[in-house]
């Protein structure tokens, strides 16, 4: 995964959207929270999202936290569960399964392969 900036996708919605999900990742937030920031209903935001993005608002939530995941497994003194907690993930197993899910391999083989 690259860090990438607010891309415009020609739908400042999704644009809008992609801001507050890149900047609030580690809050533990929702496709819910983030149509309420932008003022829509979370289905408007979904179908402008799969038009203009190719993916949900959920998964690109899970996809920011892993990208933030990744960079904080860098450092060895990091514990995974507390990674887990400050990429917003509610528990360690769901970073875990979401990491293993994009990558093929653990945090820690993810660790230990980067290292």
């Amino acid at each position: 995964m690259n860090e990438r900036s607010v891309a415009p996708t020609g739908d400042l919605m999704v644009n809008k959207a992609l801001h507050f999900i890149w900047n609030n990742s580690y809050s533990g937030i929702n496709a819910i929270e983030v149509a309420d920031y932008i003022g829509v209903t979370a289905r408007t935001l979904e179908r402008h999202f799969k038009d203009s993005y190719e993916r949900s608002v959920a998964s690109e939530i899970i996809h920011y936290r892993l990208f933030r995941a990744e960079k904080m497994l860098k450092d060895p003194s990091l514990l995974v569960k507390y990674i887990a907690y400050m990429c917003g993930f509610t528990d360690v197993r769901n970073m875990i399964r979401a990491f293993h899910q994009a990558h093929g391999m653990s945090p820690i083989q993810y660790r230990l392969k980067v290292a």
